[in-house]
């Protein structure tokens, strides 16, 4: 049985390419497609690289993205989205 469950089990990876990953102080903003954005926030900066349920493997192509960055904001923008 142990043969059958490898030979069926995928390569999960819960990190993100660091390509992807924008950090400001204790916030963590993954962008993981053009439309799919994933936001943490930590008192201490410590971040979770596990996979969730709702995406087990973050391991996407980088999409086209920009960051502009100010003393008050700073905004993200893909082909799709801006936030």
């Amino acid at each position: 049985m142990e043969r059958f469950a490898k030979a069926f089990r995928d390569e999960i990876s819960g990190k993100t390419q660091d390509s992807q990953i924008y950090i400001r102080k204790n916030l963590r903003i993954s962008v993981l497609t053009s439309r799919l954005i994933r936001i943490e926030t930590h008192p201490d900066g410590i971040f979770c690289d596990m996979p969730t349920q709702i995406v087990l493997n973050r391991d996407f192509d980088t999409p086209s993205f920009t960051v502009s960055d100010n003393n008050s904001g700073f905004t993200v923008k893909t082909d799709d989205v801006s936030y």
